[in-house]
């Protein structure tokens, strides 16, 4: 495994920091937001702050993206991994073109200077 690269230290110290203001606020913020409409059945979107569009072919592994039809998920390797309060599905093939990017900035650079994240794939390469 390559050593943690300072901008690595850093991204990971940032995300900790994060979940510690999250985890002792008074009211932790809600990211799943339910959606009812008379004539369809409810449905449950995750709200994530979204940093871009991009191309999806220049991100690493353990990018999370919204493609083009509104699903989001992980790239890794040649595919996409949706994600659904469930779990992930089945994996599709890497989106094309440009994407929406929901990684923040700061850890797809962390991606990129050799943190290598854990994703919990059945099938995925470790």
């Amino acid at each position: 495994m390559p050593p943690v690269t300072a901008l690595a230290r850093n991204a990971v110290l940032r995300i900790i920091d994060g979940f510690a203001r999250v985890a002792t606020s008074p009211a932790p913020p809600r990211i799943w937001t339910v959606s009812c409409t008379p004539n369809a059945p409810c449905r449950a979107f995750f709200r994530q702050r979204r940093h871009g569009d991009v191309k999806a072919q220049d991100l690493p592994d353990g990018s999370f993206v919204l493609d083009h039809d509104g699903q989001s998920g992980v790239l890794l390797g040649d595919a996409l991994h949706p994600y659904a309060p469930e779990g992930y599905g089945a994996a599709q093939r890497r989106p094309q073109g440009r994407v929406t990017l929901l990684t923040p900035p700061s850890i797809v650079a962390a991606f990129r200077n050799g943190y290598r994240p854990q994703i919990a794939l059945a099938e995925a390469r470790g």
